[in-house]
């Protein structure tokens, strides 16, 4: 083992790039940031905070609250996003578009908790 295995702060924050390919063949990519970074902790906790301030102003509306819960999974997926090849840069345009497209939304929160693909997770 060398000791830049146990730098796992940075290796989460770093993120592992993704091939992406829409259905007309356009390749894109994609870094995602690992679910354990400070990035996407500090975001969830704004999210929480955020959530139980907005929770009081809801009230009984089912579809409104069903919204919101939408937006702030895709603002917590933006969140993992470190970089990509698309160009939009601000985490709201980002949220927007994985708000609009929950396929591509899932696919980052996936690559985002697989823990083997940002630590090397060896089989010896």
């Amino acid at each position: 083992m060398r000791p830049q295995d146990f730098y796992t702060k940075s290796r989460a924050s770093l993120g592992v790039r993704v091939e992406l390919i829409d259905p007309a063949g356009n390749k894109e990519w994609v870094r995602v940031r690992s679910i354990a970074s400070d990035e996407f902790r500090q975001a969830a906790r704004e999210a929480l905070l955020r959530a139980a301030r907005e929770g009081k102003g809801i009230g009984g509306d089912p579809a409104e609250r069903k919204r919101q819960l939408r937006r702030r999974r895709a603002e917590l997926a933006a969140a993992l996003i470190a970089d990509w090849s698309l160009p939009m840069t601000a985490d709201t345009e980002r949220a927007d578009l994985l708000m609009i497209n929950p396929r591509l939304r899932r696919g980052i929160e996936r690559v985002a908790e697989n823990h083997s693909l940002h630590f090397g997770v060896r089989h010896d």
